[in-house]
Formats: C-alpha cells, structure tokens, sequence
C-alpha cells in the first residue's frame, strides 16, 4: 500500500493508532457519520485487526513493571540530582535496595515511561586551528 508523502502511518505509534480505531468504529462519533468496520479502519491506518484485539484485550490489566516503576520514582524522588541518574547508576541503586533486574529490562522500563536521561557530553574548550596543526611537530 502507497501513501502520500508525510501521511505513513508508522509516524504514529501504534497503540495510538489502536486508540483511533476503538473512537471511530461503527457508533457514530465520526463527524460525517459515517460508520466504519474494524478492518476498513486498521487496512486504513495500516495495522492488524489481530493486533487491535489484542490492544482492546491488554487495556484493563496492570503494566506488568508497575513496581519497579514505582521503585524508580521513589529514587528519583529522594534527591534533587537523582533526576540525572542514567540507567547504570539506577541498576546500581536498584541492586543495593535488593533488587534483581537486568540492565536491558531497566533500559527498557526508562525509555516506555520517559525517564531516561540523556548524558551532557562536554564540548571542547579550545579548536586547533590548521595553521597551529602544521606546525606541530611529533
């Protein structure tokens, strides 16, 4: 299936685009009332059905790392600079407090709910010019 240009789908992260289709199915919130079928909506935004099903079956349970989201917060929450922490001091922090998770499910935790922080990389304090580069002997 061809689309225009800036109108692909993958911009629009999935369950958002499963969120789309349980608003607009077949009982007239469209604007135009006009009433759509669950795969007319996912061929159009280029989804399965299998995939919406699942989304509407995994709504009412529990995110399955809720505790630790919630230990993480609570570490976060007990200084003002623990909002800097990156994933390795947070695995050692998680450690000390008696938990035993891995550094990619933590890695991937962070990234799902947005507390990942990115490292401020020092710029250099001086440029070399070409001139001065010449001149350097070895």
């Amino acid at each position: 299936m061809r689309y225009r240009k800036g109108l692909e789908p993958k911009e629009v992260a999935a369950y958002q685009r499963f969120e789309f289709i349980r608003l607009h199915i077949g009982n007239g919130n469209v604007d135009n009332d006009e009433n759509y079928t669950i795969a007319e909506l996912c061929r159009i935004l280029g989804v399965s059905r299998q995939g919406y099903h699942k989304h509407i079956k995994n709504l009412d349970k529990p995110d399955k790392h809720a505790d630790l989201l919630a230990a993480i917060q609570a570490i976060r929450a007990e200084d003002e600079f623990n909002d800097k922490y990156g994933r390795s001091r947070m695995l050692d922090e998680l450690l000390l407090r008696g938990w035993n998770i891995s550094e990619s499910t933590l890695y991937r935790v962070l990234v799902k709910f947005g507390l990942l922080c990115k490292a401020n990389k020092p710029k250099g304090l001086t440029k070399q010019d070409k001139e001065a580069y010449k001149t350097m002997t070895y």
